[in-house]
């Protein structure tokens, strides 16, 4: 984590994401009109604010960030809190509504993240979390957009691959089997299920490609099956086909009070 803070307290506005974040909002002001509170005063927190571009979706808005650089230049309201989303400084059961786009990816340990999501958020609350899915060990290379003449020569050989390993048949014939396994195993032992993921080695030293500073790879059925096995409602994967089918859009699920695991089957 003293990796991450250092790099993220760095004097560069690229590494803080967008001060406008259209396609976002809009996708977010939709689910907080669907099944958001309606009352003013709700806690609304994001993790992962940025330059706080999504600052104004809601008037009892937090905004949680690990660059003190960034909320103190970029984020334009003074409801900002400078923390780690690994160890949120909130209390349990206090949060209305939480969402979080393009930060988990960048979380050393997303699986604590996900925990603490899970303890802050309030009974009926509603999490909508969408980082980048799938990131790859080659963009912290910046392979796609480097001369063969640059690289080593297993550097060459995987970008000379990227066609194939990129080519979504075969992508899903690795991430499928994943997948069926985890429904598989809570479907006979309703055991709750682990956030899993894959540890990336991220380019901490400069910004050369989208997501060459990612941490993890890691798929959304995970996320939707952590949820699942512990009694959420998933909002946006509601049956076993669109579990196993989900892609690269947000997981949106509901804690639903006093629920046991695997309350919420289809």
């Amino acid at each position: 984590m003293a990796e991450a803070l250092g790099f993220y307290n760095g004097i560069d506005d690229g590494r803080y994401g967008r001060l406008e974040m259209p396609a976002e909002e809009y996708f977010l002001r939709r689910t907080l009109e669907t099944y958001g509170p309606r009352n003013d005063d709700a806690n609304i927190v994001e993790i992962g604010c940025g330059k706080g571009a999504l600052s104004e979706t809601h008037p009892g808005y937090v905004g949680i960030d690990l660059s003190y650089h960034a909320l103190k230049s970029q984020v334009k309201t003074n409801r900002a809190i400078q923390a780690d989303a690994e160890n949120l400084p909130l209390q349990d059961a206090s949060v209305d509504f939480l969402f979080s786009f393009a930060t988990l990816e960048h979380v050393p340990n997303p699986d604590k993240a996900i925990k603490e999501i899970e303890r802050v958020m309030k009974p009926a609350a509603v999490a909508l979390i969408h980082p980048a899915w799938f990131c790859r060990r080659w963009a912290a290379k910046a392979l796609p957009i480097r001369a063969y003449g640059q690289l080593s020569l297993r550097d060459k050989l995987e970008k000379l691959l990227l066609p194939l390993t990129e080519f979504l048949p075969f992508r899903l014939a690795i991430v499928m089997p994943k997948r069926i396994f985890r429904e598989a195993r809570f479907a006979f032992s309703s055991r709750p299920s682990d956030f899993d993921y894959v540890r990336l080695n991220p380019n901490l030293k400069e910004y050369v490609y989208t997501d060459s500073d990612a941490w993890t790879h890691m798929d959304s059925h995970s996320c939707l099956m952590y949820f699942y096995s512990r009694g959420w409602e998933l909002l946006s994967a509601p049956t076993v086909f669109r579990r196993l089918t989900v892609r690269h859009e947000p997981v949106v699920v509901r804690k639903i009070p006093s629920s046991g695991v695997g309350a919420w089957r289809k």
